[in-house]
């Protein structure tokens, strides 16, 4: 095999791998889909297969180094997604959601909170609330807020 070509190659490998390392990084920070990782290591391995053809075209058939870089690329974007997607923080399920909600309302716990009775009287004139308890004049309109008429 021609050192130099073999030089190309085993710098083909580095800048992938590095590629590779970078790319993942860079969706770990944008909290990137597995999907999306996807597109893009397919994209890096479809670029990486046209330098991987120049090169065997000047080595001979059936190098070893090819035929694994060549497998590597073939499976880049489904291997990397596994791997990536299996770091990913595990996000609950709408199903245990939804198991956890069946198991505490058996508990009740809305039976220990106390609730106060509150009412609020709102004008009979404008509608507006009452703004403070035993101010029975309207802030909005200036008429009693209970009693029809003029209220004056």
């Amino acid at each position: 095999m021609d050192p130099v070509v073999a030089s190309r190659l085993a710098d083909l490998e580095n800048r992938l791998g590095s590629a590779v390392a970078e790319l993942l990084a860079a969706a770990v920070r944008a909290k990137a889909s597995a999907v999306d990782v996807r597109r893009e290591l397919e994209a890096l391995a479809s670029r990486a297969s046209t330098d991987l053809a120049e090169l065997a075209a000047h080595m001979g058939p059936g190098d070893a180094r090819v035929a694994r870089l060549r497998e590597r690329l073939a499976t880049l974007g489904e291997t990397e997604e596994r791997r990536y997607a299996a770091s990913l923080p595990a996000r609950a399920a709408a199903s245990s959601v939804f198991a956890n909600a069946k198991a505490t309302a058996a508990q009740q716990p809305w039976k220990l909170v106390e609730y106060k009775a509150g009412f609020t009287y709102s004008c009979v004139h404008c509608g507006a609330p009452q703004q403070a308890s035993l101010d029975f004049k309207c802030r909005y309109c200036g008429k009693h807020i209970t009693q029809k008429g003029d209220g004056a």
